[in-house]
């Protein structure tokens, strides 16, 4: 899985990240924070090494490429159709990695301490419950890297 969404990532994202972040783009929610946390995302999934910790970070490692986030002269319309598409699969093949291996350290967890998965899931629910912040924010959980270190290189 790590594989194709790599394989997705480069073909689509990779190659020239800055083309999405074009005015067309921002009514589809490609925005500067959007991509910076889809490259963060892809570093947790494994799928980069150096993953930019925060929109400033990464827009600095793009700046030579600012040019490619201009409209194009011609077939506005087909092009941010294509730029969606490639970005929605981008996207998803990142999450699906990310779950996956969410699902797998839990399971690991379980396995490791002796509880029961659905014990588990209440006591995540309950904590998540009890730490949600007023904004309707949502939690998510990366392991530091020891944790990452026994993670499976194949998907």
């Amino acid at each position: 899985m790590r594989l194709h969404a790599t394989a997705v990532f480069w073909r689509t994202v990779g190659p020239d990240p800055m083309r999405y972040l074009m005015p067309a783009m921002r009514e589809h929610g490609a925005t500067l924070e959007a991509m910076a946390e889809l490259y963060r995302q892809a570093g947790h999934a494994g799928i980069l090494e150096d993953a930019s910790e925060s929109a400033s970070d990464f827009f600095e490692g793009q700046r030579v490429r600012l040019a490619s986030a201009a409209d194009p002269l011609f077939h506005k319309g087909r092009t941010v159709i294509r730029l969606r598409a490639e970005l929605a699969e981008a996207t998803a093949a990142v999450e699906e990695v990310n779950r996956v291996q969410g699902l797998w350290l839990t399971l690991r967890h379980c396995l490791k301490e002796g509880t029961n998965y659905l014990d588990l899931e209440r006591q995540i629910l309950a904590d998540v419950e009890g730490r949600a912040p007023a904004d309707g924010s949502c939690f998510a959980y990366f392991p530091g890297a020891a944790d990452r270190s026994s993670t499976p290189t194949r998907g």
